[in-house]
């Protein structure tokens, strides 16, 4: 019987115990949401006063519009809020790997190439980090349906849990505060509030502009009567 070259032998372990684990990780990572889930269930946050939740404000670059056609998010960037204020502490932000080549298009959008994702992680240690980062927050985006799209695609593919968290989109905010705001893109809104973006399309930027529109705009709703976010569903349901 011949022998198994001691180089091949070590690059089959070494992939083997990668595999193993990143399969445990993402066992890890499942458990937590799943207990997260059940405690949200538990959590009335819509009664709880807007000054007192935590918000995650997130944004992802992503190589398309369409998770389920097979687009893919290659960058996630997230900063906290709480009592109002962006939290100066570490925001969140990860490169993300992907299984295709990034169009052109994207590359000169978001600047993020094929050699930048090379040693990027994978979507599921990146996602699990995201999650505990999160924690019970509610999460708030920026046109939020992409985000949601793909958050849901991916916990079904990495985690088998659907998506749980609460997902607030921006719009929520400034219709009730400016009706006149229409489905108004990030950099528009940025420059009617005179937030400075440092870098659009860079998900950690992007994130951190779209909490500064937050804050302001929680201290607007609030000014208008909402005092936690059942308040704010009823005054919208009445637009």
């Amino acid at each position: 019987m011949a022998f198994e070259p001691l180089s091949q032998l070590m690059r089959g372990l070494t992939g083997r115990f990668s595999r193993d684990g990143q399969n445990l990780e993402n066992a890890q990572h499942m458990a937590f949401l799943r207990q997260m889930k059940k405690e949200q269930k538990q959590q009335e946050e819509l009664m709880i006063p807007l000054d007192q939740l935590r918000f995650v404000v997130v944004d992802m670059e992503t190589t398309g519009f369409h998770p389920e056609k097979g687009d893919e998010m290659i960058s996630l960037g997230a900063v906290a809020i709480e009592g109002g204020q962006i939290q100066s502490g570490d925001p969140f932000y990860s490169l993300v790997k992907a299984g295709r080549e990034v169009p052109q298009e994207i590359v000169e959008l978001t600047s993020i190439s094929d050699e930048d994702l090379n040693e990027a992680r994978e979507p599921s240690i990146v996602l699990g980090e995201f999650f505990h980062f999160a924690g019970k927050s509610v999460l708030v985006a920026h046109h939020a349906n992409h985000e949601r799209a793909f958050f849901e695609q991916y916990c079904r593919s990495c985690f088998k849990t659907p998506f749980s968290h609460r997902l607030l989109d921006t719009s929520f905010f400034y219709k009730l505060v400016d009706p006149q705001f229409q489905q108004i893109p990030l950099d528009e809104l940025c420059r009617r509030l005179g937030i400075a973006n440092r870098q659009r399309h860079h998900a950690f930027y992007d994130a951190k502009a779209t909490a500064e529109i937050c804050c302001y705009y929680l201290e607007k709703v609030k000014a208008a009567g909402c005092v936690t976010l059942n308040d704010l569903y009823g005054k919208l349901a009445q637009l």
